[in-house]
């Protein structure tokens, strides 16, 4: 079992600078095939990292997308190409929030009509809703983040993982993560600063506290938790909480 950070930045500056990667985080776990190989939050520079860091992204099975801000979504067309790219017929599955799938009035999808057509399986995930890919079950999680159909991710194979997605804490969110073995936090803001629909430093501890996940990886840092570095906001998580903490880096891999 393998993650890699393609990214661990955020969306508006970092991005925009790649100050850190916004990739997404690539995830092998064994399933229906020998390894499920999955990408969550395909966003700008997916394609270009995975060539750096010796990926190959025509061997993805699974497409997971959180929500439809660019910093998540920029290159799904791109990993749904690459997933069914030497297959014969539908390939694979795409999991993804409403709002990546359908096209309203406030949010343009991230996913075309033509790369729907492509996967295998396509599922519109909602909190509590589930699928799979292969073998492995995925369960969507309750998000309190301002794009309203934005979901969190919950993936059980050989491992548990948890995947926030983007939001602030909310009473009780740690009970869609029990018995992680690791707990990947979107946390963008250190500790003391607050911003709407986002996660800082504080709210992670709180999470940590209701989930007691074996493993936690901060990640998607924006401008300010860069500034106050994010191993010293992980190192306050571990002290805090117990828990043991590492802030996620641009091409690190937990094995």
């Amino acid at each position: 079992m393998k993650i890699r950070f393609l990214g661990t930045g955020s969306g508006w500056g970092v991005m925009i600078r790649q100050e850190r990667g916004t990739g997404g985080i690539w995830i092998e776990m064994k399933g229906r095939n020998d390894n499920e190989k999955i990408i969550i939050d395909p966003g700008p520079g997916f394609l270009l990292r995975a060539k750096e860091y010796g990926i190959d992204p025509s061997e993805l099975t699974g497409v997971l997308i959180s929500h439809t801000h660019t910093d998540h979504s920029e290159e799904a067309n791109v990993a749904i190409e690459a997933m069914s790219l030497g297959h014969n017929g539908k390939f694979g599955s795409l999991l993804a929030g409403h709002n990546v799938l359908v096209s309203s009035d406030s949010f343009t999808q991230a996913v075309s009509e033509f790369h729907k057509n492509l996967p295998e399986h396509v599922v519109e995930m909602a909190p509590s809703s589930k699928a799979s890919v292969g073998k492995i079950e995925v369960f969507a999680t309750k998000t309190a983040h301002y794009e309203p159909k934005c979901v969190g991710f919950v993936l059980d194979g050989e491992k548990r993982i948890g995947y926030t997605a983007d939001g602030a804490y909310y009473v009780g969110m740690g009970s869609f993560f029990e018995n992680c073995d690791i707990l990947i936090i979107n946390n963008f803001l250190p500790r003391g600063l607050m911003m709407p629909g986002h996660m800082n430093t504080d709210m992670a501890a709180m999470l940590l506290a209701e989930a007691k996940p074996k493993k936690a990886v901060i990640t998607h840092f924006g401008r300010e938790i860069l500034d106050a570095g994010p191993d010293n906001e992980a190192a306050f998580l571990q002290d805090i909480t117990g828990i043991h903490v590492i802030a996620a880096e641009d091409e690190m891999e937990i094995d």
